[in-house]
């Protein structure tokens, strides 16, 4: 045993390698977190990884400094990787924000960040490690100097990464997209004692090649021009790549026009970029193609931009996010053969511009095509390149240090500085109508950045009143209030919208008596109002308002204060030093002081673009705040959720009937969900009236189908529903083309609404069969197809993928031939030709015309896109002429429907590829069953190299918490029984790594019952915006205050506020695992019934198919219940289905048990009888012919078998033993008919007999040859079978009882040996099991009866495992276990010889697997056959 013990480990050790080997991660994510990544950037990224430094270089002993430090071992310096030390702050209060920068004295592209803990003991007695950084997030800046910061982003929100788990590792986190930078700061958010850093950075040096456009410069590359020196420009393919930033919102970048009308340029247009581009136009066929991408990008931020083209296929990538595009046209060539220009341009009325000025702003590593344009230029050696103006070779920046305020209590206070006047002052005359003359009393200078709306900038109070200057719904306002009037003055408001757009605006503002002026980014906007001079106090309040003592409630501003940034800020032209706020000196040049109110973040403007790259779906347009976005879903026709991703309308009109909603008429159907495709407008015809064949369809008038009034059938379906897709009224008539005698030359293209046609298709695919009506008209010996010579055809039509297709009407796909010539029981009017147009014209008729027409019917071609026609001249009465009529798409059935697979335990499962659902995912299904509960999917991710957004809340108390971060993202649908009702609910819980959020939906007032065996359907929508479910006709929304809606909604996980569980559904789910369909995580749980129709995030999973071709776990094609797929009731059992479990109704079969695999017998000495007095309810059961099964052992030559007898003894059927042989005997109404069979059966061994009678008696026992008995006759039978005698004969028939043992006794529908009523068992006989070892053969199994049982399909135990998913595991198990095998059943052999060679008593029972089970289910699972096997017996001879 020992030895087998070692050969089992050492055959299994490769399944155990295999098995716990963790998969290899891709190299490369085209697609991360729901957008398209550029690889070319990813791609520059693997190759910039090494240690910039840090650690050991000299250059960066200067590098380092921070907010504060403890002592001097561990002051910033300290702060190198594998230090000493380690930097550690003066204090690591989590109110005081520390912070750790680097200056690395030039330009890196910085990849990744690696930390360390602290390396020193603590100061308490315990002298312990343990001070590390457990969370932090990462600032650069942008600027020339280390004066303006913002947070790496990412999607539109900050990061924060990871840090140490304990004293000794290094962390490094990498940059998905690099930070090219020289300024760097690590903010650390989370640790664990006290701070303790150690930090490296890795990345490479960063080249720069730059200029600053001051509005006046624009760069210029000649490009294949013969009349000048010229570079070589791809027509086919090129590409231009940049890094921009502007504080202007318009101004053009790139562009370039060809000779030919071809044009490209890329601009700067109100904030996005915008990329037009033509490679071609004409009469028919418009060229010009926009794309646009990002939003408010003139925030003085650097900007990565790259797009790219490869004949008709446009990318456009910007900040590492890429957005596709196909160029409209046929054309693959731009011809650019004059010259591209950089910055701007001469004349800004070519072709390919959408703005009128120049850009003004900062540009570097300017790459057209491989050339460095900036470089080329200053190098001045290629004359390809030049220029117009002066070059700048840096980007000058303003200096100025910002200030943000994140929340409504935070503010600058400048106490009793006392600012000049400025009267007298000279003003240039052009800035505003009489503006020389005027002498202002205040003049206020600022900069501000914000997404908010409203927020109040400078507030200063006087004796008299107020001034208060804020936003106003995106406007800038200024107030004067005076004290002695009950109103204040009317607000002006003034400057353009949209001040809220994240950008920089740079503001001054002069007051003068009943005047002001306001010029906002060098705009002039003069205000004549009536107001007096006032007298400003020496108080000023940036920001926010500062009330001091008890104040006056007449003097407080009427906003709240102002979340954003400033910076730049000047009162009558003195500045608000915020570098001597920083370092901590509060005094002002004028006097007075400044003051920090609440939490302002001093030199760091962290604003956060959530715009870009766009979260909202299906050309949503965006709009934020400081902390959260919204979407305008008004233009689309996704409004089911804030985040325009998933549509109210169902996929198909099939879904519409079976919601009953059988109106026909006009709907919206959305084919794909919460795909790509948007909804679009189709007739749905619910019921009709005609039924046909498809050939029947071809040959109804027009006005049949016109009149929607039919359904039709194919493959034995039938179709009450048809989606009819209606082409422009236009192409109903018969249009004559216009006369063109190029084959083809005249393009007639076909319209349907306003649906793209290259949207229908998946219609098409999704139905079951359409077709679509084609008819052409033929004047005068136009010809259509040419037939049936080789030569080109006139016309063809073009399918919806732009193939060109010569058949027409009825006949198939590429024939070359017209529906004439291929319809059964036609011919076109001239044999030898396949259409009628192409049959020579009757000369003697005038205006002849014939028809070509029939309908369409390889719908994987269909809609139509084009009909080209040729080969006309003109006059219709005279000459050749064509005319073409296009019908309506008429499609039925639904696949999607049809896509169905049945889940037959709670094991059952399917693993599906993951789908991206980190913003939103949409669900939705029909399903089927009779339990009450189980899972239908579940999705799960881990959070293996990702980053997060850690939500800061505060509990109860008001105290600050983080929540922490669990490794994995979870979502799940279920059928649940509700804890209020008796009812099954539908659950949805999801955990998005902090906390887990279950709802339970269900409305009181109608209740339905979802485990009643008929299908339901279930659409489940989730976004970070909010939660929405439909179930059959019933909406349910949980963030609407709708009682009925939802019902419960808790939290397993957390016992906080229910307020703070809404205000954590902003958080992404990250679910990157293969969804398991139909159970819980571990296959578990499970659903059991069916499923169908299921789509998400707008793809449909093939459930039948992988049930088919990959199957797995108790899964089958199509619905199968358990009763259906093949009847897992043995030896004629009857099935009673329930969709989680069967029942066995074993009283037609001779077996008993859970399902009747359990042998019934009964051992008899030869006195012992057992009789059966036959219920009524059995007597009337025509007895016609007759099929007997029994089984016996013995060792006596005589004795009765069984007697079956009538009740007035007339008919009677004996089997008994006769010599060493067996004979049976129908005695029906005294005409005897005896079989015997002569072979020796009394050497106590098992015999199985099958009797059967009809116009011949056969008997077969065992294997031996059947003995028959032919020319039996006409016998009417027995009738009123009333009693049954077994092992004797109580009228003396024959001699003697029987010994042995009997089992399996059936006669016809007659089972006496299992009967319960009128059984009696007084006479003897020990029941039990004869014990037989090999299978009988089962007369009353047909197989026949399931027709669907494939033929190459065995028969499977519920609750078997069937996976060939393990098909890949080594194949040296197989080999390992046959050899194991045979030891162990030498083992078997060598126990059995010494355990049976005795003598007992008679006692088996059925199969072991399924003894003792609770129910048939289970019986089934644990069966290990179709037949009993032996657990003890009397005797056996070896």
């Amino acid at each position: 045993m020992i030895v087998l013990a070692l050969i089992i480990a050492s055959l299994l050790q490769p399944i155990r390698t295999a098995l716990q080997e963790d998969p290899p991660e891709p190299e490369d994510l085209l697609l991360v977190n729901g957008l398209q990544y550029d690889f070319s950037l990813a791609k520059s990224q693997r190759e910039c990884v090494a240690p910039i430094g840090l650690e050991r270089k000299i250059e960066f002993d200067n590098s380092f400094s921070a907010s504060s430090y403890s002592r001097t071992d561990r002051q910033p310096s300290a702060a190198r990787l594998n230090s000493a030390t380690g930097w550690q702050p003066k204090t690591s209060d989590p109110d005081q924000s520390q912070w750790l920068a680097l200056d690395l004295m030039k330009v890196y592209k910085i990849t990744g960040v690696a930390i360390q803990a602290g390396n020193w003991q603590d100061d308490s007695s315990s002298g312990t490690f343990g001070n590390w950084v457990t969370r932090y997030r990462v600032q650069y800046s942008d600027s020339n100097g280390p004066n303006d910061f913002v947070d790496y982003t990412l999607d539109g929100a900050v990061q924060h990464f990871d840090g140490n788990h304990h004293q000794f590792n290094t962390v490094k986190q990498s940059l998905r997209i690099p930070i090219v930078s020289r300024y760097i700061r690590i903010i650390p958010e989370a640790w664990n004692r006290e701070i303790g850093l150690r930090v490296e950075l890795y990345g490479c040096d960063y080249p720069l090649d730059m200029i600053s456009f001051t509005g006046k410069e624009v760069l210029r590359m000649n490009t294949n021009d013969q009349d000048r020196p010229s570079v070589y420009y791809d027509s086919f393919r090129g590409f231009v790549s940049l890094r921009f930033r502007t504080s202007r919102p318009s101004g053009l970048l790139v562009h370039g026009v060809g000779s030919t009308g071809d044009y490209f340029g890329i601009e700067l247009n109100m904030g996005k970029i915008v990329v037009n581009i033509n490679l071609g136009s004409s009469a028919r066929i418009d060229g010009k193609t926009m794309v646009k991408v990002g939003n408010s990008l003139y925030d003085s931020q650097w900007h990565w931009l790259n797009v790219s083209r490869v004949g008709r296929g446009l990318t456009v990538s910007l900040d590492g996010y890429a957005t596709f595009a196909m160029i409209k046209g046929s054309f693959e060539n731009l011809n650019i053969d004059t010259r591209l220009t950089f910055g701007g341009t001469d004349r800004f009325t070519l072709p390919g511009i959408g703005v009128s000025m120049m850009f003004k702003g900062c540009v570097e590593n300017l790459n057209v095509n491989g050339y460095q344009v900036i470089s080329e230029v200053q190098r001045k050696q290629n004359a390809a390149f030049g220029m117009k103006g002066f070059l700048y070779s840096t980007c000058r920046e303003d200096g100025a240090i910002p200030v943000t305020f994140e929340d409504y209590d935070s503010m600058l206070y400048i106490e009793g500085a006392q600012f000049s006047r400025r009267g007298g002052e000279t003003y240039l005359a052009d800035l505003s109508r009489n503006r020389e003359k005027l002498q202002p009393f205040l003049v206020v200078e600022f900069a501000f950045r914000t997404w908010e709306e409203t927020g109040l900038i400078l507030y200063n109070g006087y004796s008299e009143g107020y001034l208060q200057i804020g936003l106003y719904q995106g406007l800038l306002q200024v107030l004067i209030y005076i004290r002695n009037d009950d109103t204040p003055y009317r607000p002006a408001r003034i400057g353009y919208s949209n001040l809220n757009d994240g950008a920089w605006h740079q503001t001054r503002l002069e007051f003068s008596e009943n005047f002001i002026v306001v010029i906002i980014d060098e705009e002039v906007f003069a205000v004549n109002r009536l107001f007096p001079e006032f007298t400003p106090s020496r108080d000023y309040h940036f920001g926010g308002y500062f009330e001091k003592g008890t104040g006056d409630e007449k003097l407080k501003p009427d906003m709240w204060g102002f979340i954003g940034c400033l910076k730049s800020l000047q009162v009558n032209g003195q500045k608000v030093s915020l570098q001597r706020l920083l370092l901590g000196d509060q005094s002002l040049p004028s006097g007075g002081r400044v003051r920090a109110i609440g939490k302002p973040k001093m030199d760091q403007c962290p604003i956060v673009d959530r715009c870009t790259p766009n979260p909202c779906f299906h050309g949503g347009i965006c709009f934020q705040s400081w902390f959260d976005f919204i979407c305008d879903c008004t233009l689309t026709l996704y409004d089911n959720d804030r985040l325009c991703y998933s549509s109210t309308f169902l996929p198909s009109c099939e879904a519409y009937e079976f919601l009953n909603e059988t109106a026909s008429g006009d709907r919206y159907i959305d084919v794909d969900g919460a795909g790509p495709i948007p909804p679009y407008l189709v007739d749905c015809d619910i019921g009709g009236t005609v039924t046909a064949q498809n050939n029947d369809i071809a040959r109804l008038p027009m006005q049949y189908l016109h009149k929607l009034s039919f359904f039709y059938k194919t493959d034995d379906s039938t179709f009450s529903v048809v989606t009819i897709v209606k082409v422009n009224d236009a192409h109903r008539a018969i249009v004559n083309i216009p006369a063109v005698s190029e084959p083809g030359g005249y393009t007639y293209n076909i319209g349907y609404g306003a649906t793209d046609i290259n949207h229908l298709g998946y219609l098409a695919d999704m139905s079951n069969t359409c077709m679509q009506y084609i008819h052409a008209r033929c004047y005068n010996g136009a010809k259509l197809l040419n037939s049936p010579s080789n030569s080109p055809p006139y016309a063809w039509w073009v399918s919806r993928q732009g193939y060109r297709m010569v058949n027409w009407g009825n006949a198939t796909a590429h024939s070359g031939k017209c529906g004439c010539a291929m319809t059964p029981g036609q011919q076109c009017v001239r044999s030898e030709y396949y259409c009628n147009c192409d049959a020579p014209p009757d000369l003697n008729q005038d205006d002849y015309q014939v028809d070509d027409r029939g309908y369409l019917m390889e719908k994987e071609y269909l809609p139509l896109r084009q009909v080209k026609g040729g080969g006309t001249n003109g006059r219709r009465n005279t000459d050749k002429a064509l005319g073409f009529l296009i019908g309506h798409m008429f499609c039925a059935g639904d696949k999607r429907m049809q896509n169905q697979a049945s889940f037959r335990d709670q094991r059952a499962s399917m693993f599906f590829p993951a789908v991206d659902a980190t913003y939103a995912v949409d669900v939705s299904f029909y399903f089927k069953t009779r339990r009450d509960k189980g899972v239908f999917m579940v999705f799960t991710g881990s959070d293996k190299g990702r980053r997060f957004n850690y939500p800061r809340l505060r509990d109860r108390d008001g105290n600050n918490f983080y929540l922490p971060r669990s490794n994995t993202d979870e979502f799940k649908i279920s059928l649940v029984k509700s804890d209020q009702t008796a009812d099954s609910i539908i659950e949805l819980s999801y955990h998005n790594g902090f906390r887990r959020h279950v709802y339970r939906f269900f409305k009181p007032s109608e209740r339905r019952v979802l485990n009643d065996g008929m299908w339901h359907y279930i659409h489940v929508t989730y976004t970070i915006k909010d939660v929405k479910v439909r179930i059959d006709n019933l909406f349910f929304a949980p963030t609407e205050s709708n009682e009925e809606l939802y019902v419960d909604m808790y939290d397993n996980d957390f016992n906080y506020d229910p307020l703070l569980i809404k205000s954590e559904r902003d958080e992404r789910l990250f679910l990157n695992d293969q969804i398991l369909v139909g159970a819980d995580t571990g296959q578990v749980n499970g659903f059991v019934g069916c499923m169908r129709a299921l789509m998400i995030n707008g793809n449909l999973l093939d459930l039948y198919g992988h049930a088919k071709y990959e199957p797995g776990f108790l899964t089958f094609p199509g619905c199968v219940g358990p009763c259906d797929f093949r009847n897992p009731c043995q030896n004629n059992g009857i099935c009673f289905e329930y969709w989680w479990k069967f029942s066995c109704d074993c009283r037609e079969s001779a077996f008993g048990g859970k399902i009747c695999t359990e042998e019934i017998g009964t051992y008899y000495d030869g006195s012992d009888v057992t009789v059966w007095n036959i219920p009524s309810s059995l007597r009337q059961k025509s007895m016609a012919t007759d099929t007997i099964t029994f089984g016996f052992m013995t060792d006596k030559p005589q004795g009765t078998i069984f007697l079956l007898e009538s009740e007035n003894g007339q008919n009677s059927i004996h089997a008994f033993m006769s010599g060493d042989g067996l004979m049976v005997r129908f005695d029906y109404s005294g005409l005897y008919r005896e079989l015997q069979d002569r072979n020796t059966y009394t050497d106590n061994k098992f015999h199985s007999v099958v009797i059967k009678r009809d116009t011949k008696i056969t008997m077969q026992v065992d294997n031996y040859p059947t003995v028959v008995l032919d020319n039996v006759g006409s016998v009417p039978g027995m009738t009123n079978p009333t009693r049954f005698y077994v092992g004797n004969d109580a009228k003396g028939k024959n001699s003697g009882g029987f010994i042995g043992c009997v089992s399996r006794l059936r006669v016809n529908h007659l089972v006496p040996l299992r009967a319960t009523e009128g059984l009696d068992r007084s006479g003897g006989g020990q029941t039990g099991n004869c014990g037989q070892l090999s299978p009988m053969i089962d007369p009353f199994w047909k197989p026949d009866f399931f027709p669907n049982w494939p033929n190459d399909t065995y028969m499977l135990p519920l609750g078997a495992i069937r996976d060939d998913r393990l098909h890949d595991i080594n194949a040296n198990v197989g080999i390992g276990l046959g050899i194991v095998g045979v030891i162990a059943l030498l083992i078997i052999a060598v126990v059995a010889i010494k355990h049976f060679m005795r003598k007992g008593s008679y006692r088996t029972d059925e199969d072991a697997g399924a003894y003792n089970t609770h129910d048939a289910s289970e019986a089934l699972t644990l069966h290990t056959g179709r037949y009993p096997i032996v657990t003890t017996k009397e005797e056996i001879f070896l």
